[in-house]
């Protein structure tokens, strides 16, 4: 996925924090972490789900 499909799901019905979830979950494994260290990115995640704006996430993404 590139960052032209990630604005697009970012914006369309398709995405939700389960998704996104799902998508880290799959990194993380893809990269051998450990259930704790996925454990402990997944409830960091979720607490900037709770803090931030989806669009603040999209500003965070393009500035990276």
């Amino acid at each position: 996925m590139n960052r032209d499909d990630f604005l697009f799901l970012l914006n369309s019905n398709q995405w939700s924090n389960a998704a996104c979830l799902g998508y880290v979950i799959k990194a993380c494994k893809a990269l051998d972490y450990s259930e704790k260290e996925i454990s402990e990115l997944l409830e960091t995640l979720n607490t900037m789900f709770s803090n931030f704006t989806i669009e603040q996430a999209e500003e965070e993404y393009r500035d990276y």
